[in-house]
Formats: structure tokens, C-alpha cells, sequence
């Protein structure tokens, strides 16, 4: 069982916690084993050593038990509620979870991107302070040379 598997399959379960007897109508014999499955599949999986030992077979399996017995009691409430929890299994079971193994590729790629980042910014600031650098050099030429454009003219004025 992936790590995106077993979150999902706990997001199920952490569902099946809102649908308890008291909001079905009646009882019969049919909700009776759904509940019964529910809680067996529960134990089931608590009892485990480690929920990675499930296999990729037994978590279908469990998913479609979980999801038969989940939509079975909500069709009990109404069928809006059955149409809300179905959509929400669904959705469950879609959704895309990062593994370690992904979340340490996206940790990395992220700390690289930091650093270039950095990386760059410092070369902008080196670039901007060499450019600030000669271009107050290229002003005190001017200065520099506008000063002795000056004298030339006073000592060009008086002959």
C-alpha cells in the first residue's frame, strides 16, 4: 500500500466516524451487517502492525467493503446524503497524496530554487554596486573634465 493510499484510506475510515445509527431511520438486518463489516474492516486495520503491510489486492478490497457499507447507510438517511457521500468517497479516493520520496524531491527543488534565487539576487547587487561605481566614475571625469574645459575657456578669454 502507497503512503497516498494509506492516507486516503484513513481519510475514509476518519469519515465513516460522522455516520453512526442515530442518524438512520430504522435499523434492519441489512444496516446491522454494514455495521458489522464497518467495525470488523476497523479492527482489522488497527490491529496491524503497520498499515504499510496492506497490500495494494486487500486495499481495494477493503476500499470497496468501506465504500459499499458507507454509501449503503447513507442511502438510509436520504438519497441527497447517499449522493454527499458518494461524491465524497470519491473524491477520497482521488485525491493525490505526496509520498516522502516526492515530498523530499519538492523539499530539495525548493531549497535549489532558494539558493539560485540568492544566488542571482547577490549578483544583481554586485552587478548594480559595480554599475554605481563607474558611473560615479564616468561623473567625476565629466566633472574632472567640464572643471578644465572651464579653465581653458578663462585662460582662453583673457588672451
Amino acid at each position: 500500500m502507497t503512503e497516498a493510499d494509506e492516507n486516503n484510506f484513513y481519510r475514509l475510515i476518519a469519515f465513516l466516524v460522522d455516520v453512526s445509527p442515530n442518524n438512520c431511520e430504522a435499523l434492519g438486518p441489512a444496516e446491522e451487517h454494514w455495521f458489522h463489516n464497518l467495525r470488523e474492516i476497523r479492527n482489522e486495520i488497527v490491529h496491524k502492525a503497520e498499515v504499510k503491510s496492506i497490500t495494494d489486492n486487500n486495499f481495494s478490497k477493503y476500499w470497496q467493503k468501506l465504500e459499499g457499507v458507507v454509501v449503503g447507510i447513507a442511502s438510509k438517511v436520504d438519497n441527497d446524503y447517499k449522493l454527499q457521500v458518494t461524491s465524497e468517497v470519491e473524491y477520497l479516493l482521488s485525491r493525490q497524496i505526496l509520498s516522502d520520496d516526492k515530498l523530499k524531491v519538492c523539499t530539495v527543488l525548493h531549497e535549489w530554487w532558494s539558493k539560485m534565487c540568492c544566488e542571482m539576487e547577490k549578483s544583481q547587487q554586485e552587478y548594480h554596486e559595480q554599475f554605481e561605481k563607474r558611473l560615479q566614475s564616468i561623473e567625476g571625469s565629466i566633472e574632472t573634465s567640464d572643471g578644465n574645459l572651464q579653465e581653458m575657456r578663462g585662460d582662453f578669454m583673457k588672451k
